[in-house]
């Protein structure tokens, strides 16, 4: 079983999703994590890109697919009630973590003060102007 969850929920963002995963993807870290990614019936080439990365990473991912568009706190909580760890985490589609050590930073943070129950980090925001 897997020590935390990353929690995607998507909808068209095919120009931002892959970067969000390999942020993931690229985590030097001793503790297992799987991904759910909860997509809202995008229209985009957001399921197509996601595909490719479970066919490379089988059982790292998860897909739920919808039918008809729910939103994003639906989405959100529909991976949520499949989730199986201890620890769990929302990236969204358009984020990106650029600490290799993100993961690994938290769970030991968590590990080591089971009387927190959240582990937050400075953020840094890009924007479309550089």
């Amino acid at each position: 079983m897997s020590d935390i969850t990353i929690i995607m929920a998507s909808y068209n963002k095919e120009n931002y999703i892959a970067e969000a995963l390999d942020s993931v993807f690229m985590q030097e870290t001793d503790y297992d994590y799987h991904i759910i990614i909860a997509d809202d019936c995008s229209t985009d080439r957001t399921l197509e890109i996601v595909n490719s990365y479970q066919e490379r990473y089988p059982n790292k991912i998860t897909l739920l697919t919808s039918e008809k568009n729910q939103k994003l706190y639906k989405n959100v909580l529909r991976a949520y009630e499949i989730t199986k760890t201890n620890y769990f985490c929302v990236l969204d589609p358009d984020d990106y973590w650029i600490d290799k050590k993100k993961i690994q930073k938290a769970l030991d943070f968590l590990e080591q003060n089971k009387d927190f129950t959240i582990y937050v980090t400075d953020t840094k925001m890009l924007f479309l102007d550089g």
